[in-house]
Order: structure tokens, then C-alpha cells, then sequence
């Protein structure tokens, strides 16, 4: 019933992972190990060489260092394919794409529900889902969990020409997908992931390609995203984005990208963010730990 897809380096957590998802997905199903320990393949070559490979009709692509909490998760996924418009289904995402570079780090614009490792702070069971609601319509999910049916892939595969290592390759295949199908963020699977993804300098130049693949489409957002906050939900991730930028090359780094975005969405108070940003980040971490459990 589905085939899961992993690239993997540690045989010692592939071998851990394969426990755990006997354990506990309640199906049939087979797990496709690309070895990826010499770094032979980008993550889009690996997996659309599992995905070749799979024998059953619905795909998973996971990381390898996750453990599954929920019982019969796989049993639970597929009924999310009872309706043939969802084409991509993943545990935490955004309903919103910037024009500038995105990310998932809003609060504001996407839901999410998993345990998190962090670096430099405890654990976290992250549960931002909106009061009320199971799922949510999203433009793009994070690779940690992304599951489609085969047929979906077929159509949309890896775009490992333009993506040649292990960044923005989620957020592509995504954008695809949502072109013709509804991709979903859903609550009803809780895994564990135990690291933490990095926004270094291969982050920006593939999140780079990704723009200047997508640019025509930017800003782009699902059918229930209120368009009265697209200005907002523009600088917001704009300011999330620079401000990590600043880090890796200088203040001077997101000037040109500042005032080019004040010049499309004039607002003084926003632009003084990208300068002064820690009112704005306090809040932001404050909204955050609102929408967090310990």
C-alpha cells in the first residue's frame, strides 16, 4: 500500500527508523533505503530513484533520523487520498510563498505538528494548528514528511537538474504539485524529528534557483488565505529571511532586497524592522511559545 523512501547516511538510525515504522504504521508497506552515505546523489536524485523503484501506489518520502508516535499513521495517511484533488500531504507547511525567499519560521502562515529537537534549546511539542482545525490547505510542506501517490510523482518528480543538493528540493516539489492538486498539512500524525535543518550559504543559493524558478508564480498562496494580509505575510518573511541572511553576510547584504520590497509595498514601520527588528522578534517569539506546548 505504500512505499516509503528515505536517503540515508547513518545505517544505525535506518535500522532504528525500519523498527519503528513496523511498529507502528498498521499497513503494508516497504522501505526504500537510498545509500547516500558518500553523497553520491542530491536528495532529488535519491528519491526519484526510490520513487523508480516503489512497488506500491502511494509514495512516502521521510527523513531518517524520526521516530513515529502515532499508531496505524500509514492507515491514517491514506484516507487523506480518499479525495483524489489532494495530490501531497505533509506534517508541517505554509499556505503562503513570499516573493522574496520564504521559509517555514511564520508563525502566522502555516501549521505544524511534531516534536522538534533544537541545537541550542529543549525539545518542543510544536502544535500550531489553528483552534478548531485538523488540516490545512498549504502551498508547500517541509521535507521531513511528504507523502503523494505515485501517479502525483510521475507527473512531478524531483527537479534534480536545478536542485543538486539538500536544500529548497521540498518547497519545489510542492509548488508543482499545488499547480494541479491541493496539498495539505494535517494534524493526525505526530512523529519526533531529532535535528534541526541549517540556513547556511547553500540554503540561500538554493532557495535562490527556487525564486528564479517560481518568480512568475510569487507570491503565491492557497485558496483560503486572506488577501487582506498579503502585504503583511510579504514582509513578514521577508524580515525572517534578511535577518539570517545578516549573519552569514553582513547588514549591508539585504539593503538592495529591503528597499526593493518597500518600493512594491510601501510601509515605513515595516521597512524599519529590517533595521531595528527586535520589537518585532519579541513578539514573534512570544506568539510562538503561546502556540507551543512543552
Amino acid at each position: 500500500m505504500l512505499s516509503i523512501v528515505i536517503c540515508h547516511r547513518n545505517p544505525s538510525l535506518l535500522e532504528q527508523l525500519k523498527q519503528n515504522i513496523l511498529a507502528t504504521i498498521g499497513i503494508d508497506h516497504e522501505v526504500i533505503p537510498i545509500d547516500n552515505k558518500d553523497r553520491k546523489f542530491s536528495i532529488c536524485e535519491a528519491y526519484n530513484i526510490g520513487a523508480e523503484q516503489a512497488r506500491f501506489p502511494y509514495l512516502c518520502f521521510i527523513h531518517e533520523d524520526l521516530v513515529f508516535h502515532t499508531q496505524s499513521w500509514g492507515a491514517i495517511l491514506l484516507k487523506h487520498f480518499q479525495n483524489p484533488q489532494i495530490g501531497l500531504v505533509g506534517i508541517a507547511g505554509t499556505s503562503f510563498y513570499s516573493s522574496t525567499i520564504g521559509n517555514y519560521a511564520s508563525v502566522n502562515y502555516g501549521a505544524q505538528h511534531l516534536i522538534q529537537h533544537f541545537r541550542d534549546k529543549p525539545a518542543l511539542h510544536v502544535d500550531d494548528f489553528p483552534k478548531g482545525k485538523s488540516e490545512l490547505k498549504a502551498v508547500c510542506i517541509d521535507g521531513v514528511f511528504m507523502a503523494c501517490p505515485k501517479s502525483v510523482w510521475e507527473k512531478f518528480p524531483f527537479d534534480q537538474l536545478t536542485f543538486n543538493g539538500f536544500h529548497a528540493y521540498d518547497t519545489d516539489f510542492s509548488l508543482s504539485i499545488v499547480q494541479k492538486y491541493e496539498v495539505l498539512v494535517v494534524r493526525d500524525i505526530l512523529l519526533e524529528h531529532f535535528s534541526q535543518g541549517n540556513f547556511d550559504q547553500y540554503y540561500l543559493k538554493a532557495h535562490q534557483l527556487l525564486l528564479n524558478k517560481w518568480k512568475d508564480k510569487f507570491p503565491i498562496f492557497s485558496s483560503d488565505f486572506p488577501k487582506n494580509k498579503l502585504k503583511q505575510a510579504e514582509w513578514r518573511l521577508f524580515l525572517t529571511y534578511c535577518h539570517k541572511k545578516r549573519k552569514i553576510h553582513g547588514f549591508s547584504s539585504v539593503f538592495n532586497e529591503a528597499f526593493a520590497l518597500f518600493k512594491k509595498y510601501p510601509n515605513l514601520v515595516w521597512l524599519a524592522f529590517v533595521f531595528f527588528p527586535w520589537p518585532l522578534k519579541l513578539y514573534d517569539r512570544i506568539l510562538y511559545q503561546m502556540k507551543t506546548k512543552s
